[in-house]
């Protein structure tokens, strides 16, 4: 699917699912105010040192991002830096957008 996405020359964002290095996850929702955007998923991220960062899918299959986060209030809620590019669609009518999460080490 990421290669029908690009055009030529073009920067295609894949994943690597190696254990230890990165985890994805599917995003259940999302709560916007003035300075913060958090992004609610559907699985407890493995938190620690460094500086996070996660990609999101767009309804047309593009990667949006890379977006530096923090841990919210819970390992299940992701804090943005800057805000999508995008507004992801939770009616039923597309697959929720999937996320992919790493930290530098």
């Amino acid at each position: 699917m990421d290669a029908l996405n690009s055009r030529r020359m073009s920067y295609d964002g894949l994943g690597i699912n190696m254990p230890g290095f990165s985890q994805t996850g599917r995003v259940e929702g999302i709560t916007k105010s003035k300075n913060k955007q958090i992004i609610y998923i559907n699985n407890d991220l493995n938190w620690g040192n460094g500086v996070h960062h996660i990609g999101i899918r767009r309804p047309n299959g593009t990667l949006s991002g890379p977006y530096e986060c923090t841990q919210y209030e819970s390992p299940s809620a992701v804090k943005l830096k800057t805000p999508l590019d995008f507004e992801p669609v939770f009616n039923g009518t597309h697959e929720p957008p999937l996320l992919y999460f790493w930290r530098g080490r």
